[in-house]
C-alpha cells in the first residue's frame, strides 16, 4: 500500500500495504464477530490495551487529517472511513479521492492525484496501518504467534499475520506485528507488499510507532515512520514521518452520499495479472 511523489518509484512500490480483509456476510455491513478465539493471546491482550474489539466495532466512523512531514515539505489530506463498510473518502484542496466498495475514483480526474501510486492503493494504506491492531481481527486474517523478540532494549511478543486466498486486493501480503511485553501497546510492524505485480518477499521494511492518541475509548497509533529491516535490525528512517491530527470516532454511521461516484469522476482500476500498475 507508496509514499510521496518525490520518493523514488521503487521504493514506493515495496514498502505499504493494500490489504484489507473482506467482511463477514451479516445483516449489517461489514459486522464481524467481536471474539477471535483463534488469535494469537498476544493480539487479544493488545486488543484490549487499545479499547477491546467491542468498543471497535461499536464504531460506525473514524476521521483524521493525515500528514506526511519531510523535513520543511508538509502534505495533508483529510479522510473518512465508513468502519462497517470500509468505504473511503479522503479530500484535499486538489482531488477528491473515493472507494465504494467497487471502485476507487478521482474527481475531477485521474490527473488530480499527486502521488506516484495507486489512488486506489491510496484509499486503504494509511488506514490500515493507523487502525492497526484493530484491523487484524477482520474475518479473513490469519494470525499466529511466533514467539517474542528483543529490538533496541524492549522486549516483544510477536505475530505473524497472512490472508485467506481472494482477501482485499493484495491477498498475498505479509506482516509482523510486534507489541510491547510489557504494555501490550503496538510498536511495530514489518511488511511487504504484493499490490499489482509484485511478487510474495520477506518483510525488509518496519513502520515504527513513536505516538498514540484515544478517541471515544479507542486508542491507535497517531505517528509513524519506516525503517529498513536488516538481520533481525531495525535500519536506517526511510521516507517521511506521517502523522494523524483531529482523530473522530463516531457511533452514528456516516451519509452513504459521500462515497458515491460522481459521474465526472474517473476510475482507477485494479490491475490484473496481465495488466499491472507502474
Amino acid at each position: 500500500m507508496r509514499l510521496l511523489h518525490w520518493i523514488p518509484l521503487l521504493l514506493a512500490l515495496t514498502v505499504l500495504p493494500a490489504c484489507t480483509a473482506d467482511a463477514p456476510e451479516s445483516n449489517e455491513p461489514n459486522a464481524p464477530q467481536t471474539e477471535r478465539p483463534d488469535a494469537p493471546a498476544a493480539l487479544h491482550d493488545t486488543w484490549a490495551a487499545h479499547g477491546g474489539l467491542d468498543t471497535w466495532r461499536s464504531q460506525r466512523q473514524m476521521r483524521y487529517t493525515l500528514a506526511r512531514i519531510a523535513g520543511s515539505d508538509t502534505t495533508r489530506d483529510d479522510h473518512l472511513i465508513d468502519l462497517q463498510t470500509r468505504n473511503v473518502r479522503i479530500t484535499n484542496g486538489d482531488f477528491v479521492l473515493g472507494f465504494n466498495g467497487n471502485n476507487a475514483w478521482v474527481q475531477p480526474s485521474l490527473e488530480a492525484f499527486p502521488y506516484d501510486y495507486s489512488p486506489r492503493f491510496y484509499t486503504s494504506t494509511y488506514f490500515y496501518f493507523f487502525a492497526m491492531p484493530f484491523v487484524l481481527a477482520d474475518d479473513g486474517v490469519i494470525a499466529s504467534d511466533a514467539g517474542t523478540a528483543t529490538l533496541n532494549g524492549t522486549d516483544y511478543r510477536v505475530t505473524d499475520i497472512r490472508y485467506e486466498d481472494n482477501v482485499g486486493d493484495s491477498p498475498d501480503d505479509v506482516y509482523v506485528v510486534y507489541t510491547k511485553a510489557e504494555t501490550n501497546e503496538l510498536g511495530l510492524v514489518r511488511f511487504s507488499v504484493t499490490y499489482g505485480d509484485r511478487p510474495p518477499d520477506a518483510p525488509n521494511t518496519a513502520l515504527v510507532y513513536t505516538d498514540f492518541a484515544t478517541d471515544n475509548g479507542i486508542t491507535l497509533p497517531v505517528e509513524g515512520r519506516y525503517h529498513a529491516w536488516n538481520d533481525s535490525t531495525l535500519g536506517d528512517p526511510l521516507g517521511p514521518e506521517f502523522a494523524l491530527s483531529d482523530v473522530q470516532f463516531s457511533t452514528d454511521a456516516p451519509d452513504p452520499s459521500l462515497f458515491a461516484q460522481p459521474d465526472s469522476a474517473q476510475v482507477d482500476p485494479l490491475p490484473s495479472s496481465d495488466s499491472n500498475a507502474e
